[in-house]
């Protein structure tokens, strides 16, 4: 996969289409290796990244953690 140089607008636009996310979430599951991420447009593969970070049952960062990279980030 090719990474370009992204615009925030580009990737923090909200997306026209949910299809795409759907489609590539679908895709993904089975065999990650075997998708090819260069058909997909930033958005889509934002979307489908987000909603796997949501669905997951305990949070990346826990919440312990949270308020001191708060804190830190000020």
């Amino acid at each position: 996969m090719m990474l370009h140089w992204l615009w925030p607008q580009e990737v923090y636009s909200v997306s026209s289409d949910v299809i795409k996310p759907a489609l590539l979430t679908k895709a993904v599951l089975p065999d990650p290796l075997s998708v090819d991420l260069d058909q997909y447009d930033v958005v889509s593969l934002t979307d489908a990244l987000r909603g796997f970070l949501q669905e997951l049952p305990v949070p990346i960062i826990p919440a312990a953690v949270y308020s001191e990279l708060v804190y830190t980030a000020q």
